[in-house]
């Protein structure tokens, strides 16, 4: 079975294409980064250079996938983390924002249910505790696509159950790694102090998360929002 990861260059992408190689067929999808020779030459990784700001970026995809048997897509891209509030940003990409919380994930989950095997599938959005649940003045911008997403996810779970295709979203709380690893050591301590459990989100929490909701334990469980936040409220 083939499973689809965007956003693969990226710490958590290479964290969750590295071990799901091991039970899956993955197809990795990146944009400017690169796969390690470990990963790029692996014999069940197949990775896509894709950009999601081309038109033709879901027929590129498409055409990198087998006809039948695609089971999962985590769609774990995304563009930036502008800072700044709604009235600051420039439009454009606070609608880039929304793009991949909404219209990218409606297109990948609408090829995902063409080509899904009749076991059904797995659609897994990264989202973020910046979403609905802590929501953050100063990146407003990727606060809003997160919390779209959420919002997404579970408006396409009901539609997507007709093929037990299950329909879900992971939100971790600081993750050190990606867009957040080149944070200071002042912002990471204050990120750990706000979290009970008192460390930070590591990819191998998202990786278990993800592992569980492709498995046939979770076939039943769709529409959800799931924190992996270390009990932070």
């Amino acid at each position: 079975r083939t499973v689809v990861v965007t956003g693969a260059s990226g710490g958590i992408g290479r964290r969750l294409i590295e071990s799901l190689s091991r039970t899956f067929n993955v197809i990795a999808t990146m944009n400017r980064g690169e796969l390690p020779n470990e990963l790029s030459n692996h014999p069940h990784i197949n990775s896509v250079r894709l950009d999601f700001a081309q038109p033709d970026w879901c027929d590129t995809l498409a055409n990198a996938l087998p006809e039948t048997g695609l089971f999962g897509i985590v769609h774990g891209a995304w563009p930036s983390l502008p800072k700044g509030g709604l009235m600051h940003v420039a439009s454009e990409l606070i609608q880039q924002q929304l793009a991949y919380g909404t219209t990218h994930l409606i297109d990948l989950a609408r090829l995902l249910a063409s080509r899904v095997g009749d076991d059904g599938g797995r659609l897994i959005a990264i989202g973020s505790v910046a979403g609905r649940q802590k929501p953050t003045v100063n990146m407003a911008a990727y606060s809003l696509g997160k919390s779209v997403l959420e919002d997404t996810v579970r408006l396409l779970a009901p539609e997507l159950a007709g093929k037990q295709i299950t329909s879900n979203a992971l939100c971790p709380n600081f993750v050190p790694v990606g867009m957040n690893g080149q944070a200071d050591e002042r912002r990471k301590k204050l990120e750990v102090a706000a979290i009970p459990m008192g460390r930070a989100c590591q990819p191998d929490d998202i990786l278990s998360a993800v592992e569980w909701l492709l498995s046939d334990s979770a076939g039943f469980v769709s529409g959800q929002i799931i924190g992996i936040n270390g009990a932070q409220l």
